[in-house]
């Protein structure tokens, strides 16, 4: 007696709309996310710079932008079938965040006489550690442009900028002692150099560091 091949019927893959939240889009919920709270803490910045952005927003930001430009770039992110975000072409979100704080400080620069100065403007401080981020993604983004013609930038640019990155780490990590612990750096005397308040400058540092890390993701 002949034996009868036993065949099953492949599973189906379901819609799209089936495997994510609301039948949306995938990455639909993390667009309105970014939306929300990016958005929020640039029109904060920008309506009211003489307030600083409230932590959580200020945070939640940072972590945005290293998921959007940084973890969404690796290799291991997951296949995604379907439309983009929001039914919105692959990249809009990120272009977007870029675009809304180029738009912010555009907006600081025609108010305001003095759109950085820290004392009266502290809700800049986000902003430059977010655009310190940004920059050093772009950069990034050019680079690779350039490398896929098979030209390399050569080491000592990489050792200088490395050695400013970590010049500014430790400055930073000297202040956060010096403020938290024993006072032993140092206070200039007044009118030696231009006035700059212990908060700017720890954003100026934190700065050049998300920019290295904007740089290399």
């Amino acid at each position: 007696m002949a034996s009868e091949a036993v065949t099953r019927d492949p599973v189906a893959t379901p819609h799209w709309s089936a495997l994510y939240a609301f039948g949306l889009p995938a990455g639909s919920v993390r667009a309105l996310l970014t939306l929300g709270i990016v958005g929020t803490a640039a029109a904060l910045t920008a309506l009211v710079p003489s307030k600083a952005v409230p932590d959580a927003f200020r945070d939640l930001t940072f972590l945005i932008l290293g998921h959007y430009f940084a973890l969404r770039r690796g290799a291991s992110e997951p296949m995604q079938i379907g439309p983009g975000p929001l039914f919105l072409p692959r990249g809009t979100i990120r272009f977007l965040m870029m675009a809304g704080y180029v738009a912010v400080i555009a907006i600081l620069l025609s108010q305001r006489r003095e759109p950085f100065n820290p004392r009266t403007t502290p809700a800049v401080y986000s902003l430059i550690i977010v655009t310190g981020f940004l920059l050093g993604t772009f950069l990034s983004f050019l680079a690779g442009l350039i490398w896929t013609r098979g030209r390399y930038p050569k080491r000592i640019w990489l050792d200088l900028r490395a050695a400013v990155v970590l010049l500014a780490a430790v400055c930073l990590i000297l202040l956060a002692w010096d403020e938290t612990f024993v006072k032993f750096l140092p206070t200039p005397r007044e009118g030696t150099i231009p006035p700059i308040t212990a908060e700017g400058l720890r954003h100026g540092l934190a700065a050049i560091v998300a920019f290295y890390f904007g740089a290399r993701s």
